[in-house]
C-alpha cells in the first residue's frame, strides 16, 4: 500500500516534467480524513459492506411460529470510510491551466473484496477561458455537488437520491458568472445495471454508445442555486439467447432531476426532485424487465421499470462547536408502462416495495479538524406484491431505526 501511494505522488509530480512549462511550480497536496463508525440497526436491512451502506429495511418472513425471521437487531464497527485524496496544482498547458485529483477509500468495490483500496475519483480538470474539461471518474451529473444530501449515513440519500461515479468525459461552458451547462458521456465501473448476468459494465458497452447528460445550473440570486439535470442511455441485455443464437436486444430509458439549493452564511436549505426509468445503477428504486418474446428469433423485449423521488435537507452552518442537520426523502415504485413476463426476467432493485420514507436528525460537534456527529436514520418501506405491470399492492409497511455515531479526523 505504502508503495502503490508513493508511486501515484510520483506519477502525479511528473506530470509538469511531461506537459507543463518550465516556469510552473506544480504541488501535490496530500489530503483525507480517518473515519470510525459505531451504529445499531434495530431489525435487518437491505444494505452492503457488513451493513453499512443501508437501503432499506429487509421484508417481513414468517415462520411457522409467526416469528419474523428478519426481525433481529444488529450492530458493527468498522473504520471503511477512511479516505485518502492526492491533489495536483494546476499548471499552464495549450492556453489554459491542467490540474489533477485522486480520491480513494477502503470501501471496496463489492462486499466481496471489503477493506480493499477502492477509487473513488481520478480525473484530469481542464481550464481555459469560459470551457472546463473533466476526463476520468467523477461524480455522476445526476449526482449534483451544488445540492447533495449531507448525512452520516454513507449510503446519503439512497434509494431517495442519486449515489453514482462513474469514467466520463465532461464538457461545461459557463455562458456568464451564474449561468452554466455540462454536457456528459460516461460509462460504468463500480456502479452498474443490472442483468441476466447479474450487475455488470457489459450491459451499457455492448451497446456501442455512452450514457449522455445535460445539465443546466443558474443562480438567480448568490445564495440560490437552481438547475436541472437530465439523460439517457442503453442497454443490450444479451447478445445471444439461451440456444447461443445471436438477437438484436435494447432498452433505453430516460431520467431527468430538478433541484434548488440556498446557503447563506449560517444556513442551508436543499431540495431535489427526481423521476428515473432503470435507475438501479444510480442507487434508485427500479429496473428493467422481459414485456414480449419474438419466438421466431428468440429475442426478448424490454420495459423500463421507474421510480419518482425527493428529498430535502436542511443544514446549520454556525461558527459554534455544535451543529444540526435534519433529511427527509420519499421514493415510489411507479411500475412499467407495459406488462412484464416475470419468469423470463426482472431485473429492478425494490420489486416488491411500493414505496420509501426515510427521515434522519443529526447533530455534530467540532473543534478544528476533529468532529464527532450522532445521527439517528428511520427508514419505512412498504412490502407488496407486484402486478403485471410491477405495481405494488396489498402492502405491509416494515420499518427500521438505526443509531449511528461517527467519528472524523481531517488532516
Amino acid at each position: 500500500m505504502k508503495k502503490f501511494i508513493l508511486f501515484i505522488i510520483a506519477s502525479l509530480s511528473a506530470i509538469n516534467g511531461s506537459f507543463g512549462q518550465t516556469d510552473d511550480k506544480v504541488k501535490v497536496e496530500l489530503s483525507g480524513f480517518i473515519s470510525a463508525k459505531f451504529f445499531y440497526d434495530t431489525r435487518e436491512g437491505i444494505s452492503s459492506r457488513n451493513g453499512d451502506f443501508l437501503f432499506y429495511p429487509a421484508p417481513e418472513i414468517i415462520d411457522d411460529n409467526g416469528n419474523d425471521l428478519n426481525d433481529v437487531s444488529k450492530f458493527h464497527f468498522n473504520t471503511l470510510h477512511s479516505r485518502l485524496r492526492v491533489k495536483t496544482t494546476s499548471f499552464s498547458l495549450w492556453g489554459g491551466s491542467l490540474s489533477s485529483y485522486l480520491e480513494a477509500d477502503f470501501y471496496g468495490i463489492s462486499q466481496g473484496d471489503i477493506g480493499q483500496f477502492r477509487i473513488r475519483h481520478a480525473y484530469l480538470d481542464y481550464k481555459r477561458n469560459k470551457s472546463n474539461l473533466i476526463v476520468g471518474q467523477y461524480w455522476h451529473p445526476m449526482f449534483v455537488t451544488s445540492c447533495y444530501p449531507t448525512t452520516s449515513l454513507i449510503s446519503l440519500g439512497t434509494p431517495g437520491g442519486v449515489l453514482s461515479r462513474n469514467p466520463q468525459i465532461r464538457y461545461t461552458y459557463h455562458f456568464t458568472k451564474d449561468i452554466k451547462a455540462s454536457i456528459t458521456a460516461l460509462s460504468q465501473l463500480n456502479f452498474k445495471s443490472d442483468g441476466p448476468q447479474g450487475a455488470s459494465a457489459d450491459y451499457i458497452s455492448n451497446s456501442g454508445i455512452p450514457e449522455f447528460n445535460l445539465h443546466i445550473e443558474a443562480k438567480p440570486l448568490s445564495q440560490w442555486t437552481i438547475g436541472a439535470v437530465g439523460g439517457t442511455k442503453k442497454l443490450v441485455p444479451r447478445t445471444v439467447n439461451d440456444e447461443n443464437n445471436k438477437v438484436d436486444e435494447s432498452i433505453q430509458s430516460y431520467h431527468l432531476a430538478v433541484y434548488s439549493a440556498v446557503k447563506t452564511s449560517k444556513m442551508e436549505y436543499k431540495l431535489q426532485g427526481i423521476y428515473a426509468e432503470n435507475g438501479n445503477n444510480m442507487r434508485l428504486l427500479g429496473g428493467y424487465a422481459v414485456s414480449g418474446i419474438n419466438q421466431a428469433k428468440g429475442e426478448y423485449n424490454y420495459t423500463p421499470i421507474a421510480s419518482l423521488s425527493s428529498w430535502g435537507e436542511i443544514v446549520s452552518h454556525y461558527p459554534s462547536l455544535v451543529n444540526f442537520g435534519l433529511f427527509a426523502a420519499y421514493s415510489k415504485n411507479l411500475g412499467a408502462s407495459e406488462e412484464v413476463i416475470a419468469e423470463n426476467g426482472v431485473y429492478t432493485r425494490g420489486k416488491d416495495i411500493n414505496q420509501l420514507f426515510k427521515v434522519a436528525p443529526r447533530i455534530s460537534l467540532q473543534h478544528k479538524t476533529f468532529k464527532i456527529i450522532a445521527e439517528i436514520t428511520q427508514i419505512y418501506a412498504d412490502y407488496g406484491t407486484p402486478n403485471v405491470k410491477m405495481k405494488v399492492k396489498d402492502t405491509n409497511r416494515v420499518g427500521l431505526t438505526r443509531f449511528q455515531l461517527h467519528v472524523l479526523y481531517n488532516f
